[in-house]
């Protein structure tokens, strides 16, 4: 074999890429997190109007009767409406592109809008957003600025990108519609950034599970009012009953456990747990989308304790003191909510069962 002079080893090292700081475990196992600005940029543009939606549902839903998805064939131009009542709404439009919106991807679709309002298949709304994951850009945020500038802008460009797009049965002639678009508000129209869509959809139930990130703070828990509420009257009764049965002594209300020092501690210790827990509930459906994923909290905590109560125990007292220390040392880590989950919440839970009867202390 003949040997190849030209071949020569090299003798120099060559730099092996920069390791990534500080990874963590979940960076390791996931990769590493793409920001939610960006993440608006690589979803589909069928996930882009669900985002929209999700926003408009979430985040602007008081200001509306009803929010609906339209899409698809026969939607008249409208991708998400919010309809403030029978006759008035609001549309907001999703572009889905590479690129900041500039004039010519938004012609078709006010032209579109006019020609429908003209055929009668649709009202004119009251406010029309369009939204990008890009945003607009400068020329066109200059022209929604300016609504006779956008109309006279619109006219210019009719033939080009409005006379055969508007739909696919006929050719749609400005000479035709010329009244209608001289008499339409162009006011109308305007956009919202991306930056103040995610601010805003980071205060709804669908961010964490769009975006990833973690659940957001939970705020402190409500406190238990001073009267007994109609909600707590079950596991109230539940309670009463494993007094009863730890003293060998009616106890019906909470003057009965005056000469019980302990008790009472304890019975309000219990109050301030449920609400700890109704906290939790309501935490859960304000930060995450329907799911059942409470119901799933209390499911996983009836299964962790349900064995205790078939043990024998000296009374009632003794059953529910056991069971909550179980719940307190129950492994929940792969439930969605650990990351929120306080010590007092699992008390809690065990008297959210027993409200619906799922636990008792007392047979």
């Amino acid at each position: 074999m003949k040997k190849n002079d030209d071949l020569q080893l090299s003798t120099v090292d060559i730099p092996a890429p920069d390791a990534a700081p500080n990874l963590t475990n979940q960076e390791i196992l996931t990769g590493k997190v793409v920001p939610a600005l960006d993440r608006l940029k690589i979803i589909s543009a069928d996930d882009w109007q669900n985002v929209i939606y999700e926003w408009v549902h979430g985040y602007l839903k008081s200001k509306y009767q009803s929010v609906n998805r339209c899409g698809g064939s026969g939607d008249f131009g409208r991708d998400v409406i919010g309809q403030i009542d029978q006759t008035k709404w609001d549309n907001y439009q999703c572009k889905h592109y590479d690129h900041a919106l500039a004039p010519s991807d938004i012609w078709v679709e006010i032209g579109k809008l006019i020609y429908h309002v003209s055929e009668g298949n649709i009202t004119p709304p009251e406010n029309y957003f369009f939204i990008a994951p890009q945003g607009c850009g400068k020329s066109l945020l200059d022209l929604l600025n300016k609504p006779e500038d956008l109309r006279k802008k619109l006219t210019e460009n009719w033939e080009k990108h409005c006379q055969k797009k508007i739909t696919s049965k006929k050719e749609v002639h400005l000479d035709a519609l010329k009244t209608a678009v001289d008499g339409f508000d162009f006011s109308i129209f305007s956009s919202v950034g991306p930056l103040d869509l995610l601010e805003q959809h980071g205060q709804t139930r669908w961010y964490a599970a769009r975006f990833g990130g973690g659940l957001k703070k939970r705020p402190p828990s409500e406190a238990a009012p001073a009267e007994i509420a109609t909600k707590e009257v079950r596991y109230v009764e539940q309670l009463y009953a494993a007094y009863s049965d730890r003293v060998k002594k009616n106890v019906s209300s909470r003057s009965d456990l005056d000469v019980y020092k302990e008790l009472l501690e304890h019975f309000n210790r219990q109050r301030t747990h449920f609400y700890e827990a109704e906290s939790l509930k309501k935490f859960a459906r304000d930060s995450l989308p329907d799911g059942g994923y409470y119901e799933d909290l209390l499911s996983q905590f009836y299964d962790g304790v349900i064995d205790i109560l078939s043990k024998t125990h000296q009374d009632g007292y003794e059953k529910l003191i056991e069971v909550v220390q179980v719940a307190q040392q129950l492994n929940l880590g792969g439930h969605i909510l650990i990351s929120v989950l306080r010590v007092g919440d699992r008390a809690g839970v065990c008297h959210q069962l027993a409200n619906e009867d799922r636990l008792k202390w007392v047979k």
